[in-house]
């Protein structure tokens, strides 16, 4: 069985030259002495694929996160980041509760090595 990944969120969304991302951040425990963290940043249509590559497929939806739109304001920012957060964690719950793991797909959109050690940031 794979570390869990724990304490999956958004923890905020940053703008850099007019290009949006949201920075995804989680941990795995892959010993009981050991916590590695993560970071990734991710624009919203990563989140899309991902959905289409694997939440689909573990029956999460993506109903509660805002749609994207050209004049986003702070508020809906912060829904969507909310919602996206809220996503991660059921696509996270959904593929560790069937199969005791994670899809390659979703490892890598966390930026996330199989045995739970530190890969590049994206």
């Amino acid at each position: 069985m794979a570390p869990r990944l724990t304490n999956v969120s958004i923890s905020h969304y940053s703008s850099i030259s007019s290009v949006g991302h949201y920075v995804c951040t989680c941990e795995s425990r892959p010993s009981p002495s050991v916590v590695s963290g993560f970071t990734a940043r991710r624009r919203y249509r990563e989140f899309r694929a991902l959905h289409a590559r694997v939440g689909r497929g573990l029956g999460v939806s993506m109903k509660a996160v805002p749609r994207r739109g050209r004049s986003a304001g702070p508020r809906t920012m912060q829904e969507r980041s909310r919602g996206l957060g809220k996503y991660l964690r059921e696509v996270c719950d959904a593929a560790y509760e069937r199969d005791g793991s994670y899809p390659r797909e979703l490892l890598d959109f966390l930026c996330v090595d199989r045995g739970g050690g530190r890969r590049r940031s994206e």
